[in-house]
């Protein structure tokens, strides 16, 4: 029994790093702005939240992910009234593609140490 938790415990953070961290994105909007997007990302919780630019402090909401597959992270992808927006992350190579109906943006990510999100109140 003793070496069933010694082994839980130090598999424990190697796993939270596997299941909690940052992305920070860059790359261009097809309109030749930079596109810059930092998320913070719970694979455990499926919840990911957008830090604003600047200071990256905050999260304005937690959100669910929609789909987290092998090759891939969708963090939204949905047709509206509006059009279509996405946001999906390759797992293999890092690529991102955000798609915002009249700009798209396309660049990498890079994994960087997890901001912890507010917890849920119930």
């Amino acid at each position: 029994m003793a070496l069933g938790l010694m082994i839980a415990a130090l598999a424990g953070p190697a796993l939270a790093d596997q299941m909690q961290f940052d992305l920070v994105c860059t790359g261009k909007q097809s309109d030749g702005h930079d596109w810059l997007r930092r998320v913070s990302v719970d694979l455990q919780r499926k919840a990911w939240c957008q830090r604003p630019g600047g200071d990256w402090t905050g999260c304005a909401s937690v959100g669910a992910i929609q789909e987290v597959a092998p090759g891939r992270i969708v963090f939204y992808d949905e047709y509206g009234l509006n059009g279509h927006s996405a946001f999906v992350v390759d797992r293999g190579d890092g690529t991102a593609s955000e798609d915002q109906t009249v700009v798209q943006a396309k660049g990498a990510c890079k994994r960087a140490p997890f901001t912890p999100m507010p917890a849920n109140r119930f």
